[in-house]
């Protein structure tokens, strides 16, 4: 009998459930406003924040009160609003270069107020900038005499934003080069921190490592991600917060290594625009 009276009042509220929400108003009666985005630029504030290098697939949406969710760019959102909004979007990145992504802690959100149309698409440009509380602990953009002496300086035949060189990191004789820089790093313990580089490579099928080198420890790498050949340029965001606590905070010098395989004649990657940033 006992379960005969809990079948009636799940049946009664669920009854109850269904009729408050077909009694509630659709938002814009149904039909949405579209915000298009295809693409999210960075614009630096200051020569010490390196290049405005980004590559940024990925955005969370916010218009008025409403969190929208996230979107993979390019996208069209459709929003139930109308009139007048401010819109907010956070930039989201690939985390190790992989498929896990998050919105990038180091960025500010874009915020514009746009007039939104039931059935029309209003395109928006955002433009993103490091927060104010980041720090650069490390930048190498080849412009200049490079850090890491087993680099090339290429030019770059476009000469856009990356500059007017590259570095590059190549391969003949042996199947394994390693590139240390000469300049030492120390980024705060319990701080967030990440690693930031443009990269690509022409040899499919070649793979680099980027670690960190201690001088003063035997066990002196910690290989921080493996990353396999692209024959587009890619910018690698790479979490290193958890690496740096383990050392407690030591000092170190970042490491590219390439290897090739035994049927490749040669290998080379293409580097560009490293920055190390904390809070």
């Amino acid at each position: 009998m006992k379960r005969i009276y809990i079948y009636c009042a799940l049946a009664l509220l669920f009854f109850y459930i269904n009729s408050c929400c077909s009694c509630k108003q659709i938002p814009n009666d149904g039909i949405p406003s579209y915000i298009s985005i295809d693409s999210i630029g960075l614009t630096i504030t200051a020569d010490s924040q390196g290049a405005p290098s980004i590559y940024s697939q990925l955005c969370w949406i916010e218009a008025g009160p409403e969190n929208i969710g996230g979107w993979q760019i390019p996208t069209k959102i459709p929003i139930l609003q109308k009139g007048k909004t401010t819109v907010r979007v956070f930039s989201g990145v690939y985390l190790n270069a992989i498929s896990e992504y998050n919105k990038y802690p180091f960025f500010d959100f874009y915020e514009t107020e746009v007039d939104l149309i039931q059935k029309e698409s209003v395109t928006i440009f955002p433009q993103v900038k490091y927060k104010s509380t980041t720090k650069f602990s490390f930048i190498e953009n080849f412009e200049l005499t490079s850090v890491f002496d087993d680099f090339v300086k290429v030019p770059n035949p476009d000469n856009d934003y990356k500059g007017q060189y590259y570095g590059m990191l190549q391969l003949k004789s042996t199947n394994e080069k390693k590139s240390i820089s000469n300049k030492l790093i120390t980024v705060p313990v319990g701080k967030q921190a990440y690693l930031e580089f443009d990269y690509k490579t022409e040899d499919p099928g070649s793979v680099f490592f980027v670690s960190f080198y201690y001088a003063t420890q035997s066990d002196n790498t910690d290989v921080i991600i493996q990353l396999n050949s692209t024959a587009k340029w890619k910018r690698a965001y790479i979490p290193i917060s958890e690496d740096i606590g383990a050392r407690g905070g030591l000092p170190f010098n970042l490491m590219f290594t390439l290897i090739k395989k035994d049927e490749q004649s040669q290998s080379s990657i293409l580097i560009d625009n490293i920055k190390i940033v904390n809070f």
